[in-house]
């Protein structure tokens, strides 16, 4: 099984016993029931086709649940933003789901009108439908709270025709969209397995039952990273946090270390400067920042310590000795969160600190939980086991916002019709 396959339904631990007050979806009988389900099969597109993602196979397994449970299911879900080149109907998606599931799948061009008001009293149980992009309708995106989506014209002319909303996207949670938190206040709303599993494995991560535990957080996002360790450190979610990326540089540049001007202006924007100034100060015991860098000179890699690296010079990776020191330290954890890569291991020569990181991760017995828009095409190219890892997360910016302590208007929607 692979590390995001979905576990059987009675596998599946029920929210409410295990984690938060949500609604267990195990307690809907939903055979014969129309069930609008909200996934994200959002996806890129190469030469005009859809690139199938692990988030697009898992969701793909929920739709086939429901129809084997003999629910009529309705698909809701978007495909790009207005005015980008990727801002496509979703007939191409309902051709992929029928492959994924070995079921015929009906579609329709229409998001809430009578084409798809039709299309959904004519299904019988154990049928699927997937209707028309949601962002093709304007007030899907207008960002209102749930009380205003819910008197919006989508819930209005489809709630009516259902009897339960599930939302399976943990990906969109950080969105308070229509077809995101809209059903809620007026049908029995579910988190679907992909969510839950999702959160439940966020929230293994921080559990201080086994320590010591450690977070990895990489990437070319300083800001993020550092919201990230903030809430981390200060709610004693991690023992350890390593700073990786961008975000281990801006640490070593707040130590005063000399660093290349176009690094110095990154750092220098806005206020992340001074707060990671502040964090290091309260909390520098549990901070690990590089202690050498591996910098590009004539195009090949070579290492200095912090105090002799030279002015201007364009890193691309840690020194061997943070890199040992990161990778004892990982091995020690016995809860592990890896968000990102350590340098840049796209260029040759510059990989090592990804890819000893991820494979010292992958040799524990730690519970690991990983994050990040390139973990699963790294541990890929590193020739890595994904069933090393406990979960890899399929949720992007939803999951940065959870980690960072952010409150989800669609996880506080789910909470409050508990």
């Amino acid at each position: 099984m692979e590390s995001n396959d979905l576990k059987p339904p009675g596998e599946v631990m029920p929210l409410k016993k295990h984690l938060l007050s949500m609604p267990c979806l195990e307690d809907f009988e939903m055979k014969g029931k129309t069930v609008l389900v909200r996934v994200d099969l959002n996806s890129p597109i190469e030469n005009n086709e859809l690139v199938q993602s692990g988030r697009f196979r898992a969701h793909a397994k929920t739709i086939e649940l429901f129809s084997q449970k003999g629910a009529k299911t309705v698909v809701l879900s978007h495909q790009g933003r207005k005015g980008k080149e990727d801002f496509l109907p979703l007939e191409k998606h309902a051709f992929l789901l029928s492959r994924l599931t070995g079921k015929k799948i009906k579609y329709v061009s229409d998001v809430l009108g009578k084409k798809a008001q039709n299309a959904i009293k004519s299904l019988l149980p154990g049928d699927i439908l997937v209707l028309e992009n949601t962002r093709f309708w304007d007030g899907e995106t207008l960002g209102l709270e749930m009380k205003d989506h819910a008197k919006s014209e989508l819930v209005r002319n489809l709630a009516p025709l259902a009897d339960a909303f599930v939302l399976d996207a943990f990906s969109v949670a950080h969105r308070s969209h229509a077809s995101v938190v809209g059903f809620m206040p007026v049908l029995p709303s579910f988190p679907g397995p992909v969510f839950e599993k999702e959160l439940v494995s966020i929230e293994k991560s921080f559990d201080s039952s086994l320590k010591p535990r450690c977070a990895v957080l990489g990437g070319a996002k300083p800001k993020d990273s550092l919201l990230v360790a903030t809430h981390l450190a200060d709610e004693d979610k991690a023992d350890h946090i390593i700073a990786g990326g961008l975000l281990g540089e801006l640490f070593v540049f707040a130590q005063g270390c000399r660093l290349s001007s176009d690094k110095a202006e990154i750092f220098e924007q806005g206020d992340i400067l001074s707060q990671a100034k502040d964090l290091l100060e309260k909390h520098p015991e549990k901070i690990e920042v590089p202690v050498d860098l591996a910098v590009i000179e004539n195009n090949k890699r070579k290492e200095y310590k912090l105090c002799d690296l030279p002015q201007g010079a364009e890193t691309g990776d840690f020194g061997k000795e943070t890199i040992k020191r990161f990778c004892r330290i990982i091995s020690r954890s016995k809860k592990i969160i890896v968000n990102g890569p350590i340098g840049r291991y796209e260029k040759k020569g510059f990989e090592e600190g990804t890819r000893k990181v991820l494979e010292a991760v992958a040799k524990t017995d730690a519970f690991s939980l990983l994050g990040g828009g390139h973990t699963s095409a790294v541990i890929k190219e590193f020739n890595i086991d994904s069933s090393h890892f406990s979960y890899i997360s399929l949720s992007g910016k939803a999951f940065i916002e959870y980690l960072s302590g952010e409150k989800l208007p669609a996880i506080e929607a789910l909470k409050s019709f508990a």
